[in-house]
């Protein structure tokens, strides 16, 4: 596991496409409170891929459109995973529960954090590191060291 003092910062919301292109971050929605959405790029060189994962999540659960499968709608609060600003999400998080890690199969990726109004109490930190792919003869694949 990284230790946390070993990333560069922690970038808060400040607007939309928010750029981080270090090899590793993290990733902090507003405290409790504020509405709209905030949005980070990370784009990193093409020969590395990018593993997400939250450290601290908490979608309000006393708003009445949350349900135990998500079924996220524009109305939710969410965290959507994008392959650009333009592209409908690959993955959405609606949910209560603390969702996986993941990992991307390219080197960009977008998040947004959605918010409406009427929550007041979700927010979320996450951290990203990087790991490197290589190109053979079937595309990229893991380095294997």
């Amino acid at each position: 596991m990284y230790n946390r003092s070993s990333f560069p910062f922690t970038l808060d919301c400040v607007g939309l496409n928010t750029l981080l292109t270090e090899s590793k971050g993290r990733l902090a929605s507003p405290a409790q409170g504020g509405s709209g959405v905030c949005a980070w790029q990370i784009s990193v060189p093409k020969d590395l891929r990018i593993i997400f994962y939250f450290q601290s999540y908490n979608i309000d659960s006393s708003i009445n459109s949350y349900r135990s499968v998500p079924e996220c709608s524009d109305q939710d609060t969410r965290i959507e995973l994008k392959d650009s600003p333009t592209d409908p999400p690959w993955r959405t998080y609606c949910e209560r529960n603390m969702p996986e890690p993941i990992a991307t199969d390219k080197s960009v990726l977008f998040v947004q954090f959605k918010l409406p109004k009427s929550d007041s109490k979700s927010w979320f930190t996450a951290e990203y590191i990087t790991f490197p792919f290589e190109h053979g003869e079937y595309g990229y694949r893991p380095y294997v060291m």
